[in-house]
């Protein structure tokens, strides 16, 4: 299980480098790897990280209708786990 989450955290470093670096679309290729293993595993504290990531390179792109769709998405999974750190402020 380890390994998994390992694998998983390495590839969001990996994409958020590219993010930094402005290389959108190997950024986008690092989140995708990651989000396949997530879904392999249904993992949902993975799941929020990961739309959160996509959301970031999207809104770095000026892609802002493709960011609020991923925020949307981590929220949708924020709710399902419960996680309230994950929730706007009420």
């Amino acid at each position: 299980m380890g390994n998994r989450h390992d694998m998983i955290s390495s590839l969001n470093n990996i994409g958020a480098l590219f993010r930094k670096k402005k290389d959108f679309a190997k950024a986008l290729e690092y989140h995708r790897q990651s989000q396949e293993i997530l879904n392999t595993f249904n993992e949902l504290k993975g799941k929020i990280e990961n739309h959160s990531n996509f959301g970031l390179v999207y809104l770095d792109m000026g892609k802002c209708k493709d960011a609020i769709l991923e925020f949307d998405s981590a929220l949708k999974f924020s709710k399902e786990l419960g996680d309230k750190k994950w929730r706007p402020n009420n």
